[in-house]
């Protein structure tokens, strides 16, 4: 016998198999003999009890002859009557093979009936088969009693927001884009624009045409050839092909809503001999992006920088930057005062001059830098990976900055405002170091670790407020010396040297050694 020791695992189901709901149910389960599912064609009787054993029996006995059963799955429609009426009710299921006409095997445990088939009892609920009838259902005050059609027209409703009932239909006060256009707000109306995530008008491309000179003479004449966009709504992309542009003594001078993007920063770069104090080999324009390219300054004078940024606004982003080693004063980016709200991101800025050297010099106020590695010189006079004079809102995040030589700063905040949030400093002879000799100005570090080999944090002048809080302060003379300013310092470590007399506030700190400190420093 094929059913010989069948056992039985089901799940039962309750669809409603006509428009006309009756007292049918759909069943399914799972019939398998020795663990393994089972396959062909089976006789299923169906039993309905009142107790999971013995008890008595509920409707009539339901039979299924010659039932095709593959992979164990069983599916049967049943009609035991109208016997749902909340009453525990369970099912016993027998088998036996489909060609046989012997005794059927009854599978055990008997299986309890759930909620399905007890959907049936909600045909004696009282409820609304369409609108017209909602008149008398409990909640008809809810519709006012009218059917639902009435409600299709504006004028119908009260209290509708002004702009809605205008006939236009929500397009947004009468306006209506052609196929391809998206509805852009100009700051004082609606307009039909192009739906283009390119922002540019007009792309240019320059691609190398021989020698490196002869392509940054390419470069400058394809720049000047731009027509200067007067906003944003005409602005252009240059683009350079991989190659590398040498443009002498003349700087590439950008314009206004015109970006220049290289193709990566290991295959373009833009090199010239460029010397001056207000000017570079590349000058950035405001409201312009300069990126994914490589920038060399070669000037061998005085002044060599090679990013120079006077103008608001202006963008630099995914760029490597360096500045000659032959230079008496050179940075890898300098922002001048009024070229405020420059934002820098992804960078890599250095310089290998032995004097007044700076990966990145910053005046500019409500500047940011994010993503940034900063390396200042390998003298003795003045070399710092960033350094800020005068930065009211400046704003860093995740700033590696670092500089060699004896009087060496990572970071030098002389009378900024600012905050610098995660990041490092360290190589240097002082990490971080903050003064304000003559107003008011204050710097938090947060999330960040400074070491420097004699201090790691450096700050003079009574008009200073330093605040440090989850951050790393490591020093073989002091972890943090400061003379006049007030330093409040959190949750942090400082190690190395000792803390140096003065206004300092310390809570939860820990040394070097992990003693911890709850309200003095180490």
């Amino acid at each position: 016998m094929k059913h010989c020791a069948l056992v039985l695992t089901i799940t039962v189901a309750a669809v409603a198999g006509a428009a006309q709901i009756g007292t049918d149910f759909t069943y399914q389960g799972i019939l398998s003999a020795g663990g393994v599912p089972a396959n062909g064609s089976f006789d299923l009787r169906f039993i309905l009890y009142n107790a999971d054993s013995g008890g008595s029996q509920v409707g009539t006995t339901q039979y299924v002859a010659d039932l095709d059963v593959s992979q164990g799955r069983v599916n049967a429609v049943l009609d035991f009557g109208a016997v749902f009426d909340g009453t525990a009710l369970w099912l016993e299921v027998s088998v036996r093979d489909g060609a046989s006409t012997g005794a059927y095997t009854v599978l055990s445990p008997r299986q309890a009936l759930n909620a399905g088939p007890y959907s049936q009892h909600a045909l004696e609920a009282t409820h609304a088969l369409t609108a017209d009838s909602a008149a008398t259902a409990a909640n008809a005050d809810q519709l006012d009693g009218q059917h639902g059609a009435y409600y299709l027209a504006w004028s119908n409703f009260t209290g509708v927001p002004a702009g809605l009932d205008d006939g236009d239909d929500d397009t947004l006060a009468g306006l209506s884009c052609s196929d391809g256009q998206i509805a852009r707000w100009t700051g004082s109306a609606w307009n039909c624009s192009t739906d283009d995530d390119t922002p540019y008008v007009r792309t240019y491309v320059v691609g190398p045409v021989g020698t490196a000179v002869e392509n940054g003479t390419a470069l400058l004449a394809a720049l000047a050839a731009i027509p200067t966009p007067a906003s944003q709504e005409e602005a252009a992309l240059l683009k350079l092909e991989p190659g590398l542009y040498d443009v002498g003594m003349t700087a590439v001078t950008m314009k206004p809503w015109v970006d220049v993007e290289g193709s990566g920063e290991t295959v373009t770069k833009i090199t010239g001999a460029v010397c001056g104090s207000t000017t570079g080999v590349v000058e950035a324009a405001s409201n312009s992006e300069l990126r994914r390219l490589a920038v060399e300054s070669t000037c061998a004078g005085t002044f060599a920088y090679g990013i120079y940024i006077a103008a608001p606004g202006a963008r630099l982003r995914r760029l490597v930057v360096s500045a000659s080693s032959g230079a008496s004063t050179a940075s890898g980016v300098l922002v001048q005062s009024g070229a405020d709200w420059t934002a820098i991101r992804e960078l890599t800025a250095t310089t290998s001059a032995t004097t007044n050297a700076y990966g990145a010099f910053v005046i500019g106020d409500a500047c940011s830098l994010e993503d940034v590695t900063l390396w200042g010189g390998g003298g003795s006079n003045a070399n710092n990976g960033l350094q800020l004079n005068g930065a009211e809102g400046f704003e860093g995040r995740d700033i590696t900055a670092s500089a060699s030589g004896s009087n060496a700063i990572s970071i030098y905040c002389m009378e900024c405002d600012g905050k610098i949030v995660g990041g490092r400093a360290w190589g240097a002879a002082t990490a971080v170091r903050a003064a304000a000799p003559a107003t008011s100005h204050a710097l938090t570090l947060e999330g960040f670790t400074a070491t420097g080999s004699a201090y790691g944090l450096y700050a003079t002048g009574a008009q200073l407020t330093l605040t440090v809080n989850r951050s790393s302060l490591s020093g073989s003379t002091n972890s943090v010396y400061l003379t006049t300013p007030v330093v409040y310092v959190a949750a942090s470590q400082l190690s190395g040297g000792p803390v140096s007399a003065g206004a300092i506030l310390c809570a939860g700190v820990w040394d070097e050694s992990l003693t911890f400190y709850p309200s003095t420093c180490p």
